[in-house]
């Protein structure tokens, strides 16, 4: 039996999926930093190439393959969906309720059409219709994931750290992108009837691409497994505080940007807004964070301490990565905390906490 390129282009994709799977699982186990959006479109993504050979294998009848089919479309759909929440909390808190609309809107187009011409199989003329609708949906995601996302916020990246990886995951990003548009060329022209030279590659063109592109992406994430969770703005300071506002550990960060600080003077306004808020609302919860237009203060309370990080921009796994801080500088100073001691020489060791909790944080200085 003679293996064509695309069923070739198509084991490699899923060989590619389940080395990124199996890595990113083990990353997630050893250094406890995880994202379960990404490990739902690593997953989605392989269990798509599965289903794509399945598709090849088991041509029983017409309606078991246009099923497959759709099933295939579908599964990759929802890959893009998870890896567009993943690049989301990369750069926000919170997701934005506008691009989130747009993409699930495209999800739901292309999910309708693909399990239409399922249901309107026999009815040539409908279904040629949903396919062109699902294709169409199908090209819009994966452009608007991987590039008007993905490529965006890695170049967005390059542009802010000079670093080699940002470019090279842009790289990857576009060449997937230009995959999408072999396919999306391809089905319009099908549609439409219109025969052009060489259409016939598109399918194989785009298939190398997204092969190409996936290859780079996990080559550069083999390198440095930490990387992908790269945050594309500046941190410029952590401090540990008492409850009672007492500077314990105070770490200054090298940035692109400087700002001027009072240690003291920080500590002091944070200390007093948490008393008046507890006070003025009766309630013994902290203020998570103070924000102005280009700068914010975010907080994490533990049972000893505030722990506070300034930085230009606040995003899901900034502020997760500060719990867990928050969390393991109790744990591992909970003798000095519970004996009060306020000697900042005595945390100073809370140092090499960062590297494994904030991996692209440049300590500076502890001051």
């Amino acid at each position: 039996m003679q293996i064509s390129f695309i069923e070739i282009a198509v084991l490699l994709i899923t060989i590619l999926f389940i080395v990124l799977l199996v890595l990113f699982v083990v990353q997630s186990i050893r250094h406890h930093r995880t994202s379960a959006p990404l490990l739902l479109s690593l997953f989605l993504g392989f269990l798509a190439g599965v289903v794509t050979i399945l598709g090849e294998l088991l041509s029983v009848s017409v309606i078991m393959n246009y099923s497959l089919l759709a099933l295939q479309l579908n599964l990759y759909g929802f890959q893009f969906f998870f890896f567009y929440i993943f690049l989301e909390r990369l750069i926000s808190e919170k997701i934005n309720t506008k691009r989130y609309v747009l993409v699930v809107s495209i999800l739901l187009i292309q999910t309708f059409s693909l399990w239409a011409t399922v249901i309107f199989l026999d009815w040539t003329e409908v279904t040629q219709i949903f396919w062109f609708f699902a294709d169409t949906a199908y090209m819009i995601l994966g452009l608007l994931v991987f590039f008007g996302f993905g490529f965006v916020i890695y170049f967005k990246t390059y542009l802010f750290t000079r670093e080699t990886k940002p470019i090279i995951f842009s790289i990857a990003m576009l060449i997937i992108s230009i995959g999408f548009i072999f396919l999306g060329v391809k089905d319009c022209l099908d549609f439409f009837d219109i025969s052009i030279p060489f259409v016939g590659y598109a399918v194989a063109l785009g298939n190398a691409f997204f092969v190409v592109g996936l290859i780079i992406f996990t080559i550069t994430y083999v390198f440095d497994i930490d990387y992908i969770y790269r945050l594309p703005h500046n941190v410029y300071l952590l401090m540990v505080l008492t409850r009672a506002g007492i500077p314990l550990h105070i770490v200054k960060f090298k940035t692109k940007r400087n700002i001027d600080h009072e240690s003291d003077l920080l500590s002091g306004l944070i200390s007093a807004i948490n008393n008046v808020f507890e006070e003025v609302f009766r309630t013994t919860a902290s203020i998570r964070k103070i924000s102005s237009d280009d700068i914010h203060l975010l907080m994490e309370s533990g049972e000893k301490v505030v722990c506070v990080l300034i930085t230009d921009n606040l995003s899901f796994f900034l502020t997760r990565a500060l719990k867990r801080y928050t969390k393991i500088f109790e744990q591992e100073f909970q003798l000095e905390l519970e004996e009060n001691i306020q000697d900042s020489v005595v945390y100073n060791k809370a140092v090499e906490l960062i590297k494994p909790i904030f991996p692209f944080f440049k300590v500076d200085k502890v001051l």
